[in-house]
């Protein structure tokens, strides 16, 4: 409430206490209208000692197509007729005034202070008014983008805010209408007035015919479940419900997306539409009209309505009560997920548990990272139990975890991991490996795809070799595109071998493989898979092996958890070789098994005796030449 030494006091007119109206007509025709104007901290229907003298009309009128008002910080009290008139109205901001009770703490003209808050309610003039005019809020003859906010509306006879269909201006003046919609109603507190239906958004039929449905005929919705420390859910779906008589729609599968949901303690118990007197929290609707939201501090046994907004602006009518209980906390169960690749879409699944009311997506650019606040990416409401991220096969690393929560709002530990790995490819021959664990299809159409650069020949295009090391010899294959696409299937835009087949190579886990990258620049590509937190298993055969640690992160030698097996010759024991894509030169390391050389006995060698500080970095592969001990199982260990 402004300052009492700035304000206005508007008490026992005999007509509205503040009008804006009537368009000024120019001369060929049109209109001025009353634009940007400003109410402020005034006493309406209160004399400068706080006593009770109404006007004979509204509190504040605004009419006759007005635009941009502000009504604000004002005491609107004991009007005959409506607090506020918002009659053929647009773009006018109503915010954090009290209508219809005189608050505590406000200063007389005398300086003494008001201890109580006290009712007053506008719309309870004599003789008694009609229906229409017994509101904290009349809205009317096609009013639209109306915000009305934050404000104390309470002790009507009839409704806080209502909204019906008038056709005064369309008979008299040629403008305006029975349908005002696109009207906003957000945290307001409404309590002790008359009506059931605080706010009373009146879908009827018009006088000039047919049906005039206010805000777009938007229903109320439904609350599902509240809990006193958490959880309420709920719905609005069939959002444009339309009520009222043969010639009112009914559309209960409309589902509203994206739409805001506000909860309210309801001043009075029962299951009958509320009237919220506070606001305790909102909740934005998912894809499917569901929504989730977190409280805290409402007391088991009070009940809980709502509102809900559409992104064009309507507020609906209060929803039906709900009671709040305490809740039945079962522990949240972590969620196992698979997922799958479409093109640049990842969709993690999982199998939904009663105990879940909500799943939370993290993802971070950290392949080992820990779910916070900080990395919560997405959410869906339970029994959802699917989340697609779209357009991220070329965004860099990303890397997902989903987590469960529960009634209480206490979430699960964290699920398997998913991501997305980037490998950079210098111009020239590149050693590469997966850092992920592939899901389903593992051939290079699949999984590289169309990411790197091909032409109409197999001596230009990109080239994929992989080793195979039962027959010690390379296969390749290389990216048709480019030229190649006037082919059609089955060549154009596909990994082709030497002879125009289609490829057979497939990428596994554990397993090197080259990229010759012939663009003379650098290429990025992606993958997606799992990682693993079990070790992962490839077989190597004796002699020479092209492998990889399929693992999004930098390893030592010692960390690859090969087999202590190897010579005290650096020419008979087994030994790795890692190409550096930067010098095209490899870098070599022998496998020392000399205990008789304490210092250099199950250590990684170069050929001087030195100690090697080879690391194995995400994506990269490496020679194993395996020359000791026959084929094995390499059992290459989770993080």
């Amino acid at each position: 409430i402004i300052d009492e030494r700035k304000r206005n006091i508007f008490a026992g007119n005999g007509d509205d206490a503040i009008e804006f109206s009537h368009p000024e007509q120019v001369e060929g025709g049109g209109f001025i209208y009353t634009t940007h104007n400003r109410v402020i901290g005034n006493w309406i229907g209160l004399d400068a000692y706080g006593n009770a003298k109404g006007n004979v009309g509204d509190g504040v009128n605004i009419e006759d197509n007005i635009r941009h008002t502000h009504v604000y910080g004002n005491v609107i009290v004991n009007n005959h007729y409506n607090g506020i008139d918002v009659w053929t109205a647009h773009y006018s901001e109503i915010y954090d005034n009290y209508i219809g009770v005189r608050p505590a703490g406000l200063t007389l003209l005398d300086g003494t202070v008001l201890a109580d808050e006290v009712a007053m309610p506008n719309g309870v003039g004599d003789p008694l008014v009609v229906a229409p005019n017994q509101n904290g809020i009349g809205i009317m003859g096609g009013s639209t983008h109306n915000n009305i906010h934050n404000n104390v509306i309470a002790h009507h006879p009839n409704h806080a805010i209502f909204s019906w269909a008038n056709s005064t201006y369309t008979y008299n003046k040629g403008y305006g209408s029975c349908i005002n919609e696109f009207n906003t109603f957000s945290q307001n507190n409404m309590y002790d007035n008359g009506h059931a239906n605080a706010i009373q958004l009146d879908n009827d039929t018009c006088d000039t015919g047919g049906p005039a449905l206010q805000n777009e005929g938007i229903g109320k919705p439904t609350i599902d479940n509240s809990s006193t420390t958490a959880i309420v859910t709920g719905s609005a779906i069939g959002y444009h419900y339309y009520a009222g008589g043969t010639s009112f729609p009914n559309d209960n599968s409309t589902i509203c997306v994206a739409c805001t949901i506000e909860l309210f303690i309801a001043d009075t118990g029962g299951t009958t539409a509320g009237q919220g007197q506070t606001f305790v929290g909102s909740a934005v609707t998912d894809e499917t009209g569901h929504f989730l939201a977190f409280i805290n501090n409402v007391p088991a046994g009070s009940y809980l309505t709502a509102t809900v907004t559409d992104p064009s602006g309507n507020t609906s009518q209060f929803s039906q009560n709900v009671q709040v209980s305490d809740p039945s906390c079962t522990a949240a169960v972590a969620p196992t997920v698979t997922a799958s690749r479409n093109g640049n879409d990842v969709t993690l699944n999982w199998t939904h548990d009663s105990a879940n009311v909500q799943y939370r997506i993290y993802r971070s650019t950290d392949p080992y990272f820990t779910p916070s606040e900080a990395t919560l990416y997405d959410d869906v409401i339970a029994p959802v139990n699917s989340f697609t991220d779209e357009g991220v096969m070329d965004a860099g690393d990303l890397y997902y975890v989903v987590q469960a929560v529960n009634q209480c709002a206490v979430e699960s530990g964290a699920s398997n991991r998913y991501g997305v790995a980037e490998i950079s490819l210098n111009p020239g021959w590149n050693l590469v490996s997966l850092p992920v664990v592939p899901v389903g299809d593992t051939s290079l159409d699949s999984l590289i795809g169309t990411q790197l650069n091909g032409t109409g020949s197999a001596a230009s295009a990109d080239m994929i070799t992989v080793w195979n090391a039962d027959s010690s010899q390379y296969v390749n294959s290389w990216f048709c595109a480019g030229e190649c696409t006037a082919w059609g299937e089955p060549w154009a835009n596909h990994w082709l071998l030497n002879d125009y087949s289609s490829s057979t190579i497939e990428l596994d886990a554990g397993m090197g493989f080259w990229v010759q990258n012939r663009t003379g620049e650098t290429e990025l590509f992606s993958v997606f898979g799992a990682i693993s937190t079990a070790a992962v298993e490839t077989p190597v055969a004796a002699g020479w092996n092209m492998l990889g640690s399929s693992f999004p992160q930098a390893r030592s030698l010692d960390q690859l958890g090969f087999q202590a097996n190897g010579t005290n010759d650096p020419l008979t024991s087994n030994e790795i070789r890692y190409w550096n894509a930067d010098t095209q030169t490899y870098e070599t390391a022998w496998f020392c098994n000399c205990p008789e050389w304490a210092e250099w006995h199950n250590k990684w060698l170069d050929s001087s005796f030195a100690v090697v500080d080879i690391t194995i970095e995400p994506g990269t592969g490496f020679w194993y030449n395996n020359r000791v001990g026959g084929a094995f199982i390499w059992s290459n260990p989770a993080n």
